[in-house]
């Protein structure tokens, strides 16, 4: 559900890189991810992890770089998302795969 939700999310705002992107804007990746999960696409990577939500948001982080690094080994999300040749399609597609498992 975060994945199809964070789809969403780029489909209605736009997407970015270099940046997380705040609420109504374009966002990046992780930005798409954070928003997909409810919480506020502006916000990095809670560190420490401190409650459920912050929890479900780190395995959601884990997956997807799990198959950004089977997709580009070497990368990491926000690598995979910066990269000077993404393009918004590519990263849609990704979390449209990542949606249907």
């Amino acid at each position: 559900e975060v994945f199809a939700n964070a789809a969403k999310y780029i489909r209605t705002n736009g997407w970015t890189q270099g940046r997380f992107g705040d609420v109504g804007e374009p966002v990046c990746l992780l930005g798409a991810l954070r928003a997909g999960a409810g919480r506020n696409p502006s916000y990095p990577f809670p560190d420490p992890i401190e409650d459920e939500e912050d929890q479900k948001i780190a395995n959601v982080y884990l997956e997807a770089s799990a198959l950004a690094y089977l997709k580009c080994p070497g990368n990491d999300l926000v690598n995979w998302n910066d990269s000077c040749l993404r393009t918004e399609a590519e990263v849609l597609t990704f979390l449209d795969e990542l949606a249907a498992t």
